[in-house]
């Protein structure tokens, strides 16, 4: 899975979702959260049910799906105190880009 997606440096982080997905709302939440640190930036954030050219950026979509330094992060539930490691690290450092692909669900 080679999926990449376009940001900006305002836009390091991006969150794909749907607009009936609880999941998603809870991936949005806690990278808003985690995203306090950065002051100025903010995630994007990308509802394939109203976007309806953001569909063609992908060939299969899981929602919700975290994006950073346009590479897939994570996708599924997110655990939150994974996520804000991860966020934190970017706030630290300018990130190298190479992230492993993470499934993250809660059980």
């Amino acid at each position: 899975m080679n999926q990449k997606l376009p940001t900006t440096e305002s836009h390091r982080v991006v969150v794909v979702v749907r607009s009936d997905c609880p999941a998603c709302l809870d991936a949005v939440d806690h990278v808003t959260v985690g995203m306090r640190s950065f002051q100025d930036k903010k995630p994007r954030i990308i509802n394939l049910d109203i976007e309806d050219t953001a569909g063609s950026l992908f060939e299969t979509v899981i929602t919700p799906a975290i994006y950073i330094d346009e590479k897939l992060w994570a996708y599924g539930s997110v655990d939150p105190r994974i996520l804000m490691e991860k966020l934190a690290t970017l706030v630290d450092k300018k990130s190298s880009g190479n992230h492993r692909k993470t499934i993250i669900t809660k059980e």
